[in-house]
């Protein structure tokens, strides 16, 4: 009769024996539907960690951006699929995208700017990229992104075209005014500054004044 090691380890497939702790059948390994290894066992990678990518990409911004909120926010390539347009629709993709599609959008946005500001300018760079420094473009940036009403702006354009020897009058200049809510004008200086220059042309000089919501 053959003997037997009681010493020797217990075999994980033996039938009858619980899993062993640590195999990818054991509740410590959750699984993913649709996600499965070469032995067909389904594993989820770790969540909120970066794809991993060639030392050629250690410096590319865009690749990174990309990588960490592959990582961070989807997981199995399946799902990242499944899920492809929601991650570039500005209002639906994940947080963890949006400095990614502000890079290939060539969105504008500044610091302190919130979520749905963010999620706005993605959305509006396209259609600003065809009509940035014209007075309508203006507009619709300061009302979308500032809550800033036309009636609230007074634009005064100098216009004109000057060819050949003619030369633009002095002091000719963008001047844009914002009338601000009752509260502290300041506030409201650096976004206007930061926007007319988004938009001004780069040959002509601009000016910014806020005048107070009580009119002063």
């Amino acid at each position: 009769m053959p003997q037997t090691d009681s010493n020797a380890p217990a075999d994980p497939h033996a039938p009858g024996d619980s899993p062993t702790p640590g195999y990818p059948n054991t509740p410590e390994y959750p699984h993913a539907p649709g996600c499965s290894d070469v032995l067909g066992n389904t594993q989820a990678p770790a969540a909120g960690q970066p794809v991993r990518l060639p030392a050629v990409y250690a410096y590319d911004q865009v690749t990174q951006a990309f990588a960490a909120g592959a990582g961070a926010a989807i997981g199995p390539v399946g799902h990242l699929l499944d899920r492809l347009a929601e991650v570039l629709d500005p209002w639906q993709a994940p947080v963890p995208f949006l400095d990614w599609l502000i890079r290939i959008t060539g969105a504008r946005v500044e610091p302190d700017w919130t979520e749905e500001q963010r999620r706005t300018a993605i959305a509006l760079a396209p259609w600003l990229a065809a009509h940035r420094g014209r007075r309508c473009a203006l507009l619709r940036e300061a009302e979308e992104i500032h809550g800033w009403t036309p009636d609230r702006l007074q634009i005064a354009d100098p216009g004109d075209v000057y060819t050949g020897d003619e030369k633009p009058p002095p002091g000719r200049m963008l001047t844009v005014t914002l009338t601000a809510a009752p509260g502290d004008p300041a506030q409201y200086e650096l976004p206007l500054y930061r926007l007319v220059a988004a938009h001004c042309p780069a040959h002509l000089p601009f000016h910014t004044q806020v005048d107070g919501g009580n009119g002063q």
